[in-house]
Order: structure tokens, then sequence, then C-alpha cells
């Protein structure tokens, strides 16, 4: 009853507060026009003003004057706290919501004076300083993209799950690439262990990952992606069908990229640290200083959840590997103090005291 009542509360009072959010951004958007012919417009968000422009010198194959193109570089001061990526194509529009020019994000830095700033690329012969500058708008952010997600959370709250999964699929309709919606999906997939399933919603929602706000959705999305690829790597996947030494290494070296992307929000992780040191040691590819970290990991898990019996095994054999018999046999002991019938920790310790040859992982 709690769980229900809490749910509702999040849709009645959280709901209005998206709303009021996207007020301020529809401030900012704006309908602008290709030519003064056309009569349906694009709606665009306004993202800065010209700041300056200049010219830098381009040589082409075959010109042999190396003549300069005046006005190829425009700087532009964002007054909008929009998501922008190098390489976004951008427009200049003048005061009658007329498109003057086209430019292409190169750089971006902060001004002490003037704050966020980027430059891009584009023939500005008609363009102005002080011109606006806006950004496409192509089913983005919409507000019933939103609306529906905040649906699909409150019916996943209560644990309707197959309305929340309808909902976001309908936040996805009208914002293709809402990662808050893909997101939300993809867990609902890998909950369920529909591990391809979840794994191409999540990667939609990485894709567009500058558009989420909090953190902790970020580190969701990245400790998504990572349990996935730990899946694909030390289980059978896709029921039957055993993955090739080939594929598994790829995903395992993307598993070890997005567990440290992870890992940056949140490095005393118990899971993340532990899938990052499973795909650092037990891999024959990897090396001495792979098992530096690997052991670092483990440590960290174990310090969140001392009883975490895998990551205790695994450190037993990761210094019995390099010599290091003490602290093998105080890990393997730590087991069976949790776990008496432990066969891991049984046959781990029966290597230690009696044998002195390598571990073989």
């Amino acid at each position: 009853m709690k769980k229900i009542l809490f749910s509702f509360i999040f849709l009645i009072v959280v709901s209005p507060l998206y709303s009021n959010n996207y007020q301020n951004y529809y401030k900012n958007k704006i309908t602008v026009f290709y030519s003064k012919d056309v009569k349906k417009g694009w709606n665009c968000e306004i993202v800065g003003k010209v700041k300056s422009f200049s010219s830098f010198n381009i040589v082409k194959k075959g010109d042999l004057l190396n003549r300069t193109q005046d006005k190829n570089r425009v700087t532009v001061r964002i007054s909008f706290k929009e998501e922008i990526e190098i390489g976004d194509e951008l427009f200049i529009i003048d005061k009658n919501n007329l498109v003057i020019s086209r430019l292409f994000v190169e750089y971006k830095f902060d001004s002490f004076s003037f704050g966020k700033m980027l430059i891009g690329r584009g023939n500005f012969r008609f363009s102005k300083e002080g011109f606006r500058v806006v950004k496409r708008v192509t089913q983005y952010r919409s507000e019933s993209s939103y609306i529906y997600k905040a649906r699909g959370d409150y019916f996943r709250e209560i644990g309707n799950i197959g309305k929340a999964m309808s909902f976001y699929q309908q936040a996805i309709k009208h914002d293709i690439n809402n990662p808050e919606a893909h997101l939300e999906l993809g867990y609902l997939y890998l909950n369920r262990k529909m591990n391809q399933f979840a794994l191409n919603e999540f990667e939609k929602s990485y894709l567009n990952r500058a558009r989420i706000k909090d953190n902790k959705d970020k580190f969701r999305l990245l400790k998504g992606m990572t349990k996935i690829k730990y899946r694909q790597v030390f289980f059978i996947y896709n029921g039957d069908i055993t993955l090739s030494k080939k594929i598994k290494e790829k995903y395992r070296l993307s598993g070890i990229k997005l567990a440290k992307e992870g890992l940056t929000f949140n490095e005393y992780d118990e899971i993340l640290n532990f899938y990052l040191a499973e795909f650092l040691f037990k891999s024959k590819n990897s090396k001495k200083p792979d098992h530096i970290l690997a052991k670092n990991c483990y440590i960290k898990t174990i310090e969140v959840n001392p009883k975490n019996i895998v990551a205790l095994v695994a450190l037993s054999r990761l210094y019995y590997k390099y010599g290091n018999k003490v602290k093998s046999k105080k890990y393997v002991n730590k087991v069976l103090s949790i776990d008496k019938d432990n066969k891991d920790a049984i046959i781990m310790k029966d290597y230690i005291e009696n044998y002195n040859q390598k571990f073989t992982r």
C-alpha cells in the first residue's frame, strides 16, 4: 500500500515539476525558415549568439593561388545550456528567423569573460555579429515523451511491468533519442535476462548520454551495460550458442572500458569493482599490470561486502599465482569461515598446503 501511495504521489507531484522544467525549455524554442517562400518551418532551440568571425586559410587541391575564404570561422557565445557536441550542425538566423548560414561545431571552450563558447566552420559571408544560433529539433525532448516516461516509472514502481514497458515504448515513439526511456526499458529487459534486447536499449541510451542529467542514471546505464558484457564473457549466451573466443575477447575489452567509466561515478561500487576484477584476472590475454588492478578491485569488492565468496576465492588464487601463500591461505580461510563446504575454497586450500605448482585459473 505504501509503495502504491508513493508512486501515486510521484506521478502527481513530480510530473508538474517536469512540466515546469519544460516551460523554461520552450522559452528557447522557436520556428525558423530556410527561405522566405517556405511556409512550414523547422522546430529549433536557441543555443547562443554570434560573437565574432574570422578567416582560416584553406588550400584546396589544385588551387595554386592559396586563396583564403572570408568569414569561414565563427565564435559563438552559448547562452542556453544545451548539449552541444563536436560535429553538431547548427544554424545562424536573422531577426526574421530566416536561416542565413550553417555551421559545424569544431571546438568548445570556457571563456573567463563570456562563459561557454564554441567555434564553428562554414560560409558566414551574409551572417552578422549578434545573430542568433539555433539547433534543429528532430523528435527531441518532446514534452509528451517526458510524460510517458514518468507514467512508465509509476507503473514500474507498483510492479506493473507490462504497462511500464508500454509507456516507455510510447515515450520513445515521441522522442526516439530519449535516453532515460531507453535506459529504463533496458533494465526491464535485463531483469528478464533478455540480454540482447537490454543491450540494444542501453546502447541507444549511451549514444545520447549527454542528455542524461542525473549522474545516478549515467552510473546505472554503465553498470547495466557492464553486467551484460560480464554475462556474455563468462556465461553461455543466447540459449545454447557459445560465443567464440574472439568475440568474447571483444566483449571483455568493452566490459573493461564500461566498468572503468562507471567507477568514475562511484569508485567503491561492489558489483562494478567485481566485474572489472573478473575481466582483468580471468583471461589468458591479461598480463601482470592487469592482475595488479584486478587485486585492488577485488579488495574494494570485499571491503564493501566481506562475504563476497567469489571475490575472496579469486583473491586467494591471485596471491597463490604470484607465490604469496600466506595471503592466499588468509582469503581461503575467510571463505571457509563463511561456507565450510565451499568446493572452490577446499580445492584451493589443498593446492596451498600440498603443491608448489602454479594454480591454473
